[in-house]
């Protein structure tokens, strides 16, 4: 029953770290992604607009505005964490 319990929590943790790392390696102005319907429905609207404003250099700028070293590489290495951190 544990293990069922361990299994649950990590695939709701692992798919929350996936949703956020989904914009942040595929997103970004101009990526041409158009959300369907029940997906903004699902995930909100705050999806769309990450979708809008994220991929690797919208995530870069951010770390830059903040003044952390090597924004780009940075970047590259959160997104890839977030995305596909959770697989054994």
């Amino acid at each position: 029953m544990v293990s069922l319990g361990l299994l649950v929590l990590r695939l709701a943790i692992g798919g929350h770290f996936m949703v956020h790392g989904y914009p942040k390696l595929f997103g970004g102005t101009g990526s041409g992604k158009q959300l369907a319907d029940e997906t903004t429905s699902t995930l909100g609207e705050g999806f769309a607009e990450q979708m809008e404003s994220g991929g690797i250099s919208g995530t870069a700028g951010m770390m830059e505005s903040i003044d952390l070293p090597n924004p780009t590489s940075a970047a590259w290495v959160l997104a890839l964490a977030e995305f596909a951190g959770d697989w054994p």
